[in-house]
């Protein structure tokens, strides 16, 4: 059988009620074998048959809360890291049709954060709380923002003004987790049991999952691994935030539940290849611990390599808990922890370097 194949394509663009619809014309000369070797006719469409057409973009700016609610389940077990730059570039268009909203700025500096950037981010936020009303949203990620510069003191400052703008509550959650950020103290640890217990947060479910989550932190840095796992008990793994599960892991893997990360955490995950740097070096260290399998150690492996080659920064600490807990090397895990403590200065970030730090000094 003797297939001879011409295609010629005439794109005419037609628009009609605000849709863009292309023509689409496909002239194909196909010759194929049949009864007797009779060639089948060839179809010729006119050239007003629509053969595949589709709306013109929206030019519609979404709004802040659409774009927040994006980012928030970018940053879930099944998101992905390329939501980012999508709501990067819609923010930019945000920020020039809507120069005066205070909103737009907070989530710039909010994405910001989200690739280290935490200079940018603070000059962001200090110009937004200058020129506009200081809110709940733009002190508190100032704060953490603070923190990760490793000025402990300035972020006290942004935690002490959410009590100037009726959110005590808040502006005391903010002060202890700051100071957690800094040396995790007994103290401190049962003065926020205490505020999460008789505060009413139990009415407000985001509050409470996000004391909860600064109580589970402390409780682990404190040596508590069970009263940790109390915290996160009632976590829906699914849909909390990637620094939940990834709070959630380190527990089970101080338990010496490695297989319950595995176990649990595997079913949910819809795509491995674009599992969060954060939950992937776990699942490849609970799959090291076990010994039976390396299909996580194998994905987190071509990960490291790709941000080797690409001299990705972002991910510096992932990078140095690989080398430190799934494929011991401890010049490498020196080197990427090193690189982590320039960008963040919180304790997580302390106790890695120092753990690096140990494992050179073994060899």
């Amino acid at each position: 059988m003797r297939i001879a194949k011409e295609v010629t394509t005439l794109l005419t663009g037609i628009i009609c009620a605000g849709a863009v619809t292309l023509l689409i014309t496909v002239l194909v000369t196909l010759g194929v074998s049949v009864n007797n070797h009779a060639e089948a006719a060839v179809y010729y469409p006119d050239n007003n048959t629509i053969i595949a057409s589709w709306e013109r973009p929206s030019d519609a700016l979404p709004d802040v809360q659409t774009l927040q609610q994006e980012l928030a389940q970018a940053r879930t077990l099944n998101g992905s890291e390329k939501v980012l730059r999508k709501l990067y570039r819609q923010t930019q268009r945000g920020l020039n049709a809507q120069l005066a909203n205070p909103e737009w700025h907070i989530f710039h500096a909010r994405l910001l954060q989200q690739q280290h950037q935490f200079d940018e981010a603070a000059e962001v936020l200090d110009n937004t709380i200058r020129q506009h009303r200081a809110s709940a949203s733009a002190l508190m990620l100032l704060a953490t923002v603070e923190v990760n510069r490793g000025s402990p003191e300035q972020a006290r400052k942004a935690c002490q003004k959410l009590a100037g703008i009726g959110e005590p509550t808040f502006a005391a959650i903010c002060l202890l987790d700051i100071d957690a950020q800094q040396q995790p103290d007994e103290a401190d640890y049962q003065k926020l049991q205490q505020l999460r217990k008789f505060s009413g947060l139990d009415r407000a479910p985001a509050i409470d999952n996000w004391a909860g989550e600064i109580l589970a932190a402390m409780a682990m840095a404190l040596n508590k691994p069970e009263e940790a796992a109390g915290y996160l008990s009632d976590t829906d793994l699914s849909a909390a935030p990637i620094s939940r599960v990834a709070l959630w892991a380190d527990i089970q893997l101080e338990l010496g539940r490695a297989s319950a990360v595995i176990d649990i955490l595997t079913p949910l995950i819809k795509a491995p290849s674009n599992v969060d740097d954060a939950i992937l070096v776990r699942l490849a260290q609970a799959e090291a611990t076990l010994a039976t399998n390396d299909d996580w150690q194998q994905i987190m492996k071509q990960r490291v390599t790709m941000r080797e080659w690409r001299g990705d920064n972002v991910h510096a600490a992932q990078l140095a808990r690989y080398y430190l807990d799934v494929n011991a090397d401890p010049v490498k895990a020196m080197h990427f922890a090193k690189l982590n403590w320039e960008h963040g200065k919180t304790w997580d970030d302390k106790m890695l370097l120092q753990r690096a730090n140990a494992l050179e000094l073994r060899q």
